[in-house]
């Protein structure tokens, strides 16, 4: 399996498992958010463009959560909290952790995509920017502990050149 791949599997298994927890109340918010976890993740198995997008909102309709009244959590939490007798707003952490982890899953359909970069500081590259190309692929670089990186295949004039990008 790859890296890319674990996060929607821990979408839909924290969302089975919300559903399991919810069997008394199907029709409820909480449930339909779990829905839009296992929709999200199948379309990213199906290598659909959106399904980043809906893993994004269901991440982000967990992160506040209004006790006793609004909690859409999907199995593992871990809460900032503000509140008031029973009342509190809380800031689930969890899942500000997972944006993080969903940003490799916008990542990963970009092999094969045509990207523009630009120059958003001073570099000694000289004037190559902005540059067009193909990405090819996804590689992991083990001297670098700064996450994933893409190649870029760039076509300047008539040659072909290669940069690493984060």
């Amino acid at each position: 399996m790859t890296t890319e791949a674990v996060f929607p599997v821990i979408v839909i298994l924290f969302s089975i498992f919300n559903i399991s927890s919810h069997l008394g109340d199907l029709l409820s918010f909480s449930v339909l958010v779990s829905l839009l976890g296992i929709v999200g993740a199948a379309l990213f198995f199906l290598k659909h463009s959106i399904a980043p997008k809906i893993i994004y909102a269901w991440i982000i309709v967990q992160i506040v959560v209004v006790e006793p009244n609004f909690n859409l959590t999907q199995g593992l939490t871990f809460y900032l909290f503000f509140g008031v007798d029973d009342h509190s707003v809380n800031i689930n952490v969890v899942a500000l952790l997972m944006l993080g982890a969903a940003r490799i899953l916008a990542t990963a359909g970009l092999a094969g995509k045509m990207v523009t970069v630009s120059q958003f500081r001073e570099s000694e590259l000289g004037n190559v920017f902005p540059v067009t190309g193909t990405l090819i692929r996804r590689v992991k670089l083990e001297a670098k502990k700064t996450g994933y990186w893409h190649t870029l295949q760039i076509l300047l004039h008539t040659t072909t050149s290669r940069y690493i990008m984060s």
